[in-house]
């Protein structure tokens, strides 16, 4: 009896997730964006099992459901499935991540219903506006004839504004500027339009880097335009052409002088290659002993991770570059250097590549049975 009450209580106590059967999916991607998530499902729906398992708000696309680790990494080599996703993996799914799946046959029902929301509260706001427009006394509600804005960024302090604008890419940052907000708080906008269809339109225009948006209304007094100052200063730092080509009083000299001077430029080429080689075969020659050539130790791992981050802050990306893709050619499997990459190229606004490198870790990790460091990235 008394191991009976046992039983009973620990069945109580634990959660429902400790009973919960796990399976082995393999992953294929992970996306913020259900529609970016649907459009790779679609090349994976002649897989069995192909879906998108939503998991802390991130839409996973897996498939295959499979009772075993081994089982999951034969079909994975088998149906060569790495050579179409680059960055697919093996991971562990557990039956309560199920119940909430998507499949490519409810997708269509699923993006039907949102639809009809969205349509629903179009439908309310308009009617919303007409109820105004309708009150004696009031003034008639146009949002066309307003200005308008996309709301990208919010913060107390004019710093992290400045830092947010400065780390937009360049096809964004040429429309963003800084707004000072009524209540004393900065924003970081783009795309100053007249009326809210205008910038409704001009919101899907940048749905591709999946930011949390909103138009809001916007007065032209509280813009501050960072770009205009930018440009300034850069025609300020310009220097004088006067300084580069000065004037000479001396025609006879320059004639005699003109004939060795051609002569010297049809040979500088050949010698500026032959430096420019020597130098770079050089270069090399020093990266390859200093980071391949000699034993790896941990401490010369640390040194090197040291370099990247300085060159990092700095944002001397083509130093990061230079040490790390040589150094990523012997040594695959370091997940810090491969991370400090992701990062430099990001910098450098080549988000798909970045994402490329961040999808390739997990398979390192899965590679050393480590599955749940593997899960996290």
């Amino acid at each position: 009896m008394r191991n009976f009450w046992i039983i009973l209580i620990t069945i109580t106590i634990l959660p429902a997730s400790a009973f919960a059967k796990i399976f082995y999916s393999i992953q294929l991607s992970a996306r913020k964006n259900i529609q970016a998530a649907n459009k790779i499902l679609k090349e994976a729906e002649e897989y069995p099992k192909a879906r998108i398992d939503i998991v802390n708000s991130y839409y996973k696309v897996r498939i295959g459901l499979f009772n075993t680790y081994s089982e999951a990494k034969k079909f994975l080599i088998k149906n060569k499935i790495r050579k179409i996703f680059k960055g697919a993996f093996i991971t562990k799914v557990d039956d309560n991540i199920l119940k909430t799946s998507i499949y490519p046959s409810t997708f269509e029902t699923k993006k039907n219903k949102t639809q009809e929301k969205k349509n629903a509260i179009s439908d309310n706001k308009t009617t919303k506006f007409e109820n105004i427009a309708s009150k004696p006394g009031k003034e008639k509600f146009n949002s066309e004839n307003k200005t308008f804005s996309v709301l990208l960024y919010k913060t107390n302090n004019r710093g992290n504004a400045v830092k947010f604008f400065e780390r937009l890419p360049d096809e964004v940052k040429k429309e963003a500027f800084i707004y000072k907000e009524n209540n004393g708080t900065y924003s970081v906008r783009v795309f100053l339009v007249k009326g809210y269809q205008n910038a409704t339109e001009k919101e899907k225009s940048i749905e591709y880097l999946h930011f949390e948006t909103e138009i809001k209304p916007t007065e032209k007094a509280n813009i501050e335009k960072i770009v205009e100052t930018k440009k300034k200063n850069s025609t300020q730092n310009k220097p004088e052409p006067a300084s580069y080509a000065p004037k000479t009083n001396k025609p006879t000299t320059t004639k005699i002088q003109t004939s060795h001077i051609t002569e010297k430029k049809e040979s500088l080429p050949i010698y500026t290659i032959i430096i420019a080689l020597t130098a770079i075969i050089a270069g090399e020659v020093l990266i390859f002993k200093f980071f391949l050539k000699r034993k790896r130790t941990s401490k010369e791992a640390r040194d090197m991770y040291d370099i990247l981050n300085d060159a990092l802050k700095k944002d001397n990306t083509a130093l990061v570059k230079e040490i790390v893709v040589p150094y990523l050619a012997r040594y695959p499997e370091d997940i810090k250097a491969q991370e400090l990459y992701a990062t430099a190229l990001e910098k450098e606004g080549r988000y798909m590549e970045a994402a490329d490198i961040y999808f390739a870790i997990p398979e390192v990790l899965e590679g050393k049975k480590q599955f749940e460091e593997a899960e996290k990235f």
